[in-house]
């Protein structure tokens, strides 16, 4: 149990960290982008560097929310099936899911750190900007592997779910029939359960 209260703080931990650190670099270049439109209009003054930063920082957000989505089921899936489906044959379905998803995603973060890895061999610089072309790839190995962490945690609750290990848990969580979801104090969705409350239709 303890181990469980361990791993679940930990994945609020990371999901809180990663969820600030996309809003804080797209914010930058949002607002980035909107001086450097007004100096361009109002003075002629154009910053090369903002328009190349600006992408970057949308490689960056693409990378991380890839990562944060696992969190709050939030990457599009047919479920047909899911839907259909009740009891141990939804499980089944659920877990068939999480584990084709968890080895796609250690196989995209096997190849993403190898490309890294390139890159900072490499030692390209950006067009514009005083920096190392790794400094910004290296978020893609980084949002492939916090994915592919997440992944294989939401693997782990499917087993114990299907296990019926994890009923005293989910008698913790009152469902919520109007969002689908467990009900949680928590309001950035960080809870693991959160999720699989959706995901197993728990009530």
């Amino acid at each position: 149990m303890h181990g469980l209260k361990l791993l679940d703080r930990m994945y609020k931990t990371l999901t809180k960290v990663e969820t600030w650190f996309v809003f804080v670099v797209f914010f930058f270049a949002t607002v980035s982008t909107v001086i450097n439109i007004i100096s361009r209009k109002l003075f002629g003054v154009s910053f090369n560097w903002i328009d190349e930063l600006s992408r970057y920082i949308m490689l960056i957000t693409t990378c991380i929310g890839m990562s944060v989505a696992i969190s709050q089921d939030g990457h599009p899936r047919m479920d047909l099936l899911h839907r259909t489906l009740k009891g141990n044959a939804r499980k089944v379905i659920v877990l068939i899911a999480d584990v084709i998803l968890a080895v796609t995603m250690i196989v995209g973060a096997y190849f993403a750190i190898q490309q890294g890895i390139k890159t900072y061999v490499n030692g390209a610089n950006t067009s514009t900007l005083p920096l190392k072309l790794w400094v910004f790839f290296m978020f893609i190995p980084l949002g492939f592997t916090g994915a592919a962490v997440r992944s294989i945690i939401l693997v782990y609750f499917d087993i114990l779910d299907f296990l019926g290990k994890d009923q005293q848990r989910r008698r913790n969580l009152p469902y919520d029939s109007s969002t689908g979801f467990c009900r949680s104090a928590d309001p950035w969705g960080t809870n693991i359960l959160r999720s699989l409350g959706k995901r197993h239709g728990w009530n």
